[in-house]
């Protein structure tokens, strides 16, 4: 066995120790209608957080116990709050302190209809200059395949660690339906998809988790459009409408057994 893979090994299982004790120190950056019930359900879990924001005025009213998203009931912000498991900061350079970090920044879409990564940029940029081995990094944020392999890891890469060696990191598309009663962030199953399984299997403790390493897009969308929340978001995407697939033919048919409910396991490409 190489040094780097049982460097790897020992930083892992550090890692997946202190997120099944609680022990992980949770960073969220983004805190948005996506990032806040995350990271409010994370503490709710046990979990110590940390919000990061730009925006001081949400950073100030989070650590007010004040919520400013519908989906986040304020006696929950609330408790948490006053539990000392959340506090929003605006200080980047405490994502140093964070054993897990997930990035929920949002991707507007531009005039050609294609996400702007900027603020993904800004995030993981942020992240790249106080990185250090043994940590999760997870994009959570809204975009194309292959944002996270061709822009994320090589910006984390950077300054010299190395992704499965040094630090580790996965995918987990948002699933947010704001207004939504029915499914929540913690009854909504969380998919993620590592560049390794051992990362892919890593559980979060907070919600349901379907957790599987990627694939190749065309074999992997059998599994990933089977329940109905994703379906519902294929229908919607035109980032997925309009993206150029090397398998058209299979991934057409594919996605003809899923609206057909033939198909039975989920998966999910990077």
């Amino acid at each position: 066995m190489s040094t780097t893979t049982t460097t790897a090994n020992a930083n892992s299982q550090v890692l997946l120790d202190r997120i099944r004790t609680k022990k992980a120190r949770v960073g969220v950056i983004g805190l948005g209608y996506v990032g806040l019930p995350l990271a409010v359900e994370f503490a709710r879990q046990g979990f110590e957080v940390s919000g990061f924001d730009v925006d001081e005025s949400k950073t100030g009213l989070i650590n007010a116990g004040q919520s400013y998203i519908p989906d986040v009931p304020q006696v929950e912000l609330c408790e948490v709050v006053k539990a000392g498991r959340l506090r929003g900061t605006s200080r980047m350079i405490e994502l140093a302190g964070m054993d897990v970090i997930d990035i929920c920044v949002p991707t507007p879409l531009r005039k050609t209809k294609d996400p702007d990564l900027s603020y993904v940029v800004k995030a993981v940029e942020a992240v790249a200059a106080v990185l250090k081995p043994g940590q999760l990094i997870i994009l959570e944020s809204t975009t194309y395949p292959g944002t996270t392999d061709e822009v994320v890891q090589p910006l984390l890469e950077s300054r010299g660690l190395k992704a499965d060696a040094d630090f580790f990191l996965a995918f987990s598309p948002e699933r947010i339906d704001p207004g939504n009663e029915t499914y929540t962030i913690k009854t909504t199953p969380k998919i993620v998809g590592g560049l390794t399984e051992a990362i892919g299997r890593a559980p979060d403790g907070s919600v349901p988790a379907l957790a599987v390493p990627p694939e190749q897009f065309a074999p992997s969308l059998r599994r990933w459009l089977t329940d109905a929340a994703l379906r519902n978001e294929l229908r919607r995407s035109a980032v997925l409408r309009r993206s150029t697939l090397t398998a058209w033919t299979e991934t057409t048919r594919i996605i003809g057994e899923v609206l057909a409910g033939t198909t039975t396991k989920v998966g999910m490409p990077r």
